[in-house]
């Protein structure tokens, strides 16, 4: 551990937002002295960092004590914290929303170094907003070591695709469809929210159950999920609401998938992602507005992972390439080391 302390702030009436930082207090608390000041006060008593976030994160609290109380100055989605480093303090925060803007301007105004997991680096930032790895909050030590050994899972499914169909759910359909015109063994599964209901939906229902998607209303856990990604000799990906890095994207780097994305994500982290190195782009130029590109662009789609699954060094490059880039850039570890060196930097 560094000689670098670290007190998050946290505000008592965050709410299970607190899940987007568990990844980088995980890796805080393994290279920093890291100190939690706040909280409600049941979870006072809790010594284990990890143990105390992943409680708090479960919390539901009511939306009228979120909403009449008082606001949140701190919520799980934009953490404030305080560096010491020498004789220097410095206040800094983790952003952690999907979107580009920064939703917390008081909070920007507060802060010394500001991380943004979703920075994209054509748009006009603070010279203070710096990027970083987008944390999945589901991810602990223990299931990152489980993932780590799914690395070497033996690989009878041909090509994956498991999607919530929703923000954009004609992009999803089609994207469905252009798998299903792969020759292989094939997992595709479709995820509709309970909120998603109407003329819409029931035709995008039948559309996919037609060409053998399974379609449900319940999704799947982490667990079951990550199993059937590490038996994929192809994983698709397609970004996240607001066209982030998806939280499955971290997942998939330290399993060591071979990934497929729809197109190129537009959020650059600190060590980039880059297409035929850790990842194939199929070249669909989707909307920012999240709607479908042309029809003829998923054709692209069925041709790129037919022909990553015919490449068998190609894809083997990738899969290693990505569980070298997780070990390397990703884990929480290696991601507070870029903190604290970023915060040295500035101090």
């Amino acid at each position: 551990m560094s000689e670098t302390a670290v007190d998050y702030l946290l505000d008592p009436h965050v709410d299970s937002t607190l899940l987007y930082q568990r990844y980088y207090l995980i890796g805080l608390a393994r290279v920093t002295h890291l100190r939690i000041r706040g909280g409600p006060a049941a979870l006072r008593a809790v010594r284990a960092v990890d143990r105390r976030v992943l409680a708090l994160s479960r919390l539901r609290r009511a939306r009228a004590t979120l909403r009449f109380r008082r606001p949140v100055f701190n919520s799980g989605l934009t953490g404030r914290y305080v560096a010491q480093i020498g004789d220097r303090r410095i206040r800094f925060a983790i952003d952690a929303r999907d979107s580009s803007p920064i939703h917390d301007p008081e909070v920007l105004d507060w802060s010394d170094l500001y991380f943004k997991s979703n920075r994209w680096p054509d748009a006009e930032y603070d010279p203070r907003v710096v990027p970083i790895v987008n944390g999945n909050g589901l991810l602990d030590p223990s299931r990152i070591a489980a993932l780590r050994e799914l690395r070497d899972a033996r690989r009878d499914v041909d090509v994956a695709f498991v999607s919530r169909v929703w923000g954009g759910a004609e992009h999803n359909v089609r994207l469905f469809e252009a798998l299903a015109r792969v020759d292989g063994r094939k997992e595709l599964h479709a995820i509709f929210p309970k909120g998603a209901a109407g003329a819409e939906t029931d035709e995008h229902v039948r559309r996919l159950e037609r060409i053998g998607v399974r379609c449900t209303r319940t999704g799947v856990s982490p667990d079951r999920l990550w199993r059937t990604l590490a038996r994929s000799r192809v994983v698709l990906v397609r970004a996240g609401v607001h066209l982030c890095i998806p939280w499955r994207m971290l997942d998939l780097l330290c399993l060591g998938a071979c990934v497929a994305v729809d197109t190129p994500f537009i959020p650059r982290w600190p060590e980039p992602l880059r297409d035929g190195v850790n990842f194939r782009d199929c070249g669909v130029e989707r909307p920012e507005d999240g709607s479908a590109a042309d029809r003829e662009a998923y054709e692209r789609v069925t041709t790129t992972v037919s022909t990553l699954l015919e490449d068998g060094p190609t894809a083997a490059r990738i899969r290693a390439a990505n569980a070298h880039y997780f070990d390397e850039h990703a884990a929480p570890d290696r991601v507070a080391e870029y903190i604290v060196r970023r915060l040295a930097e500035a101090a």
